[in-house]
């Protein structure tokens, strides 16, 4: 064996150790995380978790697991989709769960083992793709570490890891690509950041820098590029307008838009500018609140834009040296040109169209993609250590110091009476549930969660982690109970959960509603029984 040939054995064997180390990160820090709180992966309970949406998104994949669609509809004040009934978000958040149902099985641990598995899986692809050093390594994963929300989302039933992975990966392939042009890394990145448009409509920004590309080299690519947008934008209109319900409130402001008729384009521009502003104090509001109190949703717009300043100024260091002729940081600089567009247009839908309490989960993807970035793009000298350094420093102080907010930051651990009540509803509502499975999705396979009662003077929220305990197969309609008290004798939902001693509870007893299900926090009704004197 020659020099060159033992050289690039030991290469080899080198990558393979780093991506071995990258993909076993995501596992040691959930390991500790759970660890310093007296616990282990094992015990992550989701039904424990104050996080509501995962109720919805854990149901659909069990549908979806055990029956390809689900039998009863998910929605909103009875709301459902035109065909099927996904809730108010795409069916396509749901695939990589789906995918791991189907051929591992789904139970109440699932999306927990499969965040872990698309994380781990994500970075040991990024070694083979990156090819980093060992510096660049440390700036990626201790900055992935001490970045606490991603363990906290890793280890929930939320999709949001799958949006982080995929574009970990499609910005890895742009990396690569300048590293390396090779088209497969391009078509790769454009059917990935499909699949992620799919799921949120903005990363669709992600398509400039492989459009780009592919028709720099060949201008009929135009062609193609613009096929690509159509069809995606086209794909994604058909999911959310067919597959989708409508939700209790509008889940994006477009009032800065209708403020262009209204008001003509000076007007409009003035409001949107406005309400840009506006927005953004509030922002930095919560920002303020995060460093003093550690509010959550603040501190993640603050790393976000922690993050998006050191990028903005690698930026303009590549701008000046392009400028002075040096033809080797054109590959950077797309690439954070790609970034920062990504970043700005984001902003500014959050600024115009989200309700900010709670858009701040949807930067959790920016921010780790501009760590992998600010990483790659240089040896890590000494100023590229101390930017590294203060990355650390801030998120330490952010999400660790400041993690002091339960249901922002407390991972979701078994309770033994938390368990065992679901367990038992469990049993009580296999036994009184009838599965109609003809002419399904229908509202026969459908019951309501009541989102909040009044138990005498006191408003109340439902305790919905009981609904967890729902059979396999049925929607769940999140309705308020206002809707329920005026709609019982036109309600469409076979089935109402509610509050025990409430006033929808009240009001079902008192129309003779049959109770098929009751714990301490939870009872149920089959509107279609009538109830019997015992």
């Amino acid at each position: 064996m020659n020099q060159a040939e033992r050289s690039a054995q030991t290469n080899h064997k080198g990558i393979w150790v780093k991506a071995l180390v990258m993909a076993l990160c995501p596992l040691l820090f959930a390991i500790l995380a759970c660890a310093l709180q007296g616990k282990t992966i094992l015990d992550v309970y989701i039904p424990a978790s104050e996080w509501n949406d995962e109720l919805f998104y854990y149901k659909l994949t069990e549908n979806v697991v055990k029956f390809g669609y689900p039998q009863g509809y998910f929605g909103f004040n009875e709301s459902h989709g035109i065909y099927l009934s996904f809730s108010a978000w795409s069916p396509v958040l749901l695939f990589p769960w789906v995918i791991w149902g189907k051929i591992l099985g789904w139970n109440i641990f699932s999306p927990v083992l499969c965040n872990l598995f698309l994380m781990m899986l994500t970075l040991f692809l990024l070694a083979f793709l990156l090819r980093p050093t060992w510096k660049q390594i440390f700036a990626i994963v201790i900055p992935f570490g001490v970045y606490s929300q991603m363990t906290r989302f890793t280890l929930s039933g939320m999709p949001e890891v799958a949006h982080w992975c995929l574009m970990l990966l499609i910005v890895g392939l742009f990396i690569s690509y300048a590293q390396e042009e090779k088209t497969w890394k391009l078509v790769v990145s454009i059917v990935l950041t499909v699949v992620l448009t799919w799921m949120r409509p903005y990363f669709i920004l992600l398509l400039f820098l492989p459009g780009f590309y592919l028709i720099r080299g060949n201008k009929g690519h135009i062609a193609t590029m613009l096929g690509v947008l159509g069809l995606t934008g086209g794909v994604y209109y058909w999911l959310n307008h067919y597959l989708s319900a409508a939700y209790l409130t509008d889940l994006f402001y477009t009032d800065w838009i209708e403020a262009f008729g209204e008001r003509g384009f000076l007007g409009g521009v003035l409001f949107t500018l406005h309400r840009a502003w506006d927005s953004f104090l509030f922002i930095a509001k919560m920002a303020l609140q995060c460093v003093l109190t550690g509010y959550a949703s603040g501190g993640l717009y603050l790393g976000f834009m922690i993050i998006g300043l050191f990028l903005l100024t690698v930026f303009i260091r590549k701008c000046i040296l392009l400028a002075k002729g040096d033809k080797t940081q054109e590959g950077m600089f797309l690439l954070l040109l790609q970034l920062l567009i990504c970043y700005v247009g984001f902003f500014a839908a959050i600024l115009l169209m989200y309700r900010l309490q709670e858009g701040g989960r949807h930067v959790i993807a920016f921010v780790a993609t501009g760590i992998m970035v600010l990483a790659m793009e240089a040896d890590l000298s000494v100023k590229e250590w101390l930017r590294t350094g203060l990355i650390v420093a801030s998120f330490a102080f952010l999400y660790l110091v400041r993690a002091n907010t339960p249901y922002d930051f407390r991972i979701p651990f078994a309770t033994e009476e938390l368990t065992a009540q679901i367990d038992d509803l469990n049993v009580q509502l296999r036994d009184s549930m009838e599965l109609i499975l003809d002419d399904v999705p229908n509202f026969d396979n459908t019951i309501v969660w009541v989102l909040w009662d009044y138990v005498g003077e006191d408003a109340k929220a439902v305790k919905w982690q009981q609904f967890y305990a729902v059979p396999e197969g049925f929607g769940i309609n999140l309705c308020y109970a206002e809707y329920v008290l005026a709609q019982e004798e036109t309600l469409k939902c076979r089935y109402v959960g509610t509050i025990p001693g409430g006033q929808v509870d009240q009001y079902l007893h008192d129309f003779g509603r049959k109770v098929i299900a009751q714990n301490a926090d939870l009872i149920v009704y089959d509107r279609y029984e009538v109830a019997t004197d015992e």
